[in-house]
């Protein structure tokens, strides 16, 4: 148990130094095209969200259209 619990300094230095160099090269790597398909991915759903808005827009003006020749005829209110 007690080899568990000393420090080996050499092997501290090399897996600082290893974790260190894995970083740089992930940074370089796989930093810019990860951040190239967020932006990506935040534009489609940005897109997305303005056509469901424009539909909803657009799905909303023949129906208010429709209610109000609807209950325009004789006879028939808004409440019954």
């Amino acid at each position: 148990m007690e080899a568990f619990l000393n420090t080996v300094y050499g092997t501290v230095f090399w897996s600082t130094i290893s974790f260190l160099v894995v970083l740089i090269l992930m940074r370089r790597m796989a930093w810019g095209p990860i951040l190239q398909g967020l932006k990506e991915r935040e534009e489609e759903i940005d897109g997305a969200l303005n056509k469901a808005k424009e539909a909803r827009a657009e799905t909303r003006e023949p129906a208010s259209r429709t209610t109000s020749v609807f209950f325009r005829r004789p006879g028939l209110s808004a409440t019954a």
